[in-house]
């Protein structure tokens, strides 16, 4: 049993190391000087310089597309889960004609790769006016967010038990009622996942947001990709961009690893 758990303890600190190790080299990277950052051998850090990060805040425009990056990847994670979760409840609860291939072009829609949608959004953003604005990204990744959340969310009202449903109804509830009374506390652990989820794939997401945005509407990924010029590749503002832009996700995913753990493991917990 010893040799069994020193065995499983390895492959996990293995793991860890093969996750954490980019991740130190940039937090590390982004406080050294351009002259160290090239050294050779490689030194883990012998002068800290806050100088990459001073530069980033005060001579880019650094916090405005950050706040481009939250306001699209909030608005569209809202619009997912205000449009997907009744719809899932409805694909799951209440059987129609047609739901299951309803389903089906949900998920078919969502297995197609994006790039294939790249150009027919950026035609129809055009000719929109929205090419370069948060509404047009929004939109976009709204309607990319919708069948990953029906399909999650779908999982989590599967194991509503069908009687508490009935139940409520034969109390006198109406069927929104029992939407909104039953179903969304039963599933929340299963909505806050789906939101996190969303969110992550807005505040990552690139391929769209460097066709449809030129200045107004850029994003953080848009703005690390500029890093590399056609003369040289700007590594200091890469690693400090970089780690800025992911700390708010390491903390937020941090707070909240064991409300997603039991989530996706399709428990449920009463807070």
């Amino acid at each position: 049993m010893r040799r069994y758990n020193g065995v499983r303890y390895t492959v996990a600190i293995s793991f860890l190391f093969v996750y954490l190790a980019p991740l130190l080299w940039i937090l590390l990277s982004s406080f050294k000087t351009e002259g160290e950052m090239f050294s050779i051998p490689p030194t883990i850090l012998k002068q800290a310089t806050t100088m990459h990060y001073t530069r980033l805040l005060t001579q880019t425009d650094f916090p405005r597309y950050v706040l481009n990056s939250f306001i699209t990847a909030a608005a569209s994670t809202v619009l997912s889960l205000v449009v997907g979760v009744p719809a899932s409840y409805a694909l799951t609860k209440h059987k129609f004609r047609g739901a299951d291939q309803t389903l089906v072009v949900i998920l078919a829609l969502r297995m197609f790769p994006p790039i294939i949608f790249v150009l027919p959004f950026f035609f129809m953003m055009r000719a929109a006016h929205l090419v370069d604005t948060n509404l047009g990204l929004i939109i976009v990744h709204f309607a990319f967010q919708l069948p990953l959340a029906i399909w999650l969310l779908r999982s989590f009202f599967l194991d509503l038990p069908r009687e508490i449903v009935e139940a409520s109804q034969i109390d006198g509830c109406s069927r929104m009622g029992t939407f909104l009374r039953i179903a969304i506390p039963y599933v929340y652990p299963g909505i806050a996942t789906t939101a996190i989820v969303n969110f992550l794939f807005s505040w990552n997401e690139f391929l769209f947001a460097v066709v449809l945005t030129r200045l107004h509407a850029k994003t953080v990924p848009v703005f690390m990709a500029e890093s590399v010029t056609t003369f040289q590749v700007l590594w200091g503002q890469m690693f400090s961009s970089a780690m800025m832009f992911i700390a708010p996700v390491i903390v937020v995913a941090f707070i909240l690893q064991k409300r997603m753990v039991v989530a996706l493991g399709g428990g449920f917990i009463k807070s």
